[in-house]
This record gives structure tokens, sequence and C-alpha cells, in this order.
């Protein structure tokens, strides 16, 4: 539970002001609704997996010390 949300807390921290970037940027290169979508989930999708691996070996690493 403890590890759950300390995830969530550091990704919703992360992901408020990346999802303000990425819109602005998929606004700024007038992107459609699909390729919008395709864009942000792309991005999320790699900060989320690199988030999680380093969430994960952080509390592997303190459950054995």
């Amino acid at each position: 539970m403890r590890e759950s949300l300390f995830d969530t807390g550091i990704a919703t921290a992360i992901n408020f002001p990346l999802n303000f970037v990425l819109i602005s940027i998929a606004f700024y290169v007038k992107m459609d609704a699909f390729t919008t979508t395709v864009f942000c989930t792309s991005i999320l999708f790699v900060i989320a997996l690199i988030r999680k691996y380093m969430v994960r070996v952080h509390f592997k690493k303190v459950s054995n010390e």
C-alpha cells in the first residue's frame, strides 16, 4: 500500500504539469484529436514505465536493507 501511494503521488506530480505541456505543444502544432491522443499517451506511457521501474527498484532496495 505504501508503494502504491508513493507511486501515485509521484505520478500526479509529474503528470499534471506534463499534461499541460503536451497539450500546449499539440495545440501549437495544430494536431487533431486522434494525433494528440496518440502523442500524449505515448509520452505518458514511457514516463510511467521509467517512473514505475525507479519506484519499484527503490522499494525493493529499502525492503532488502
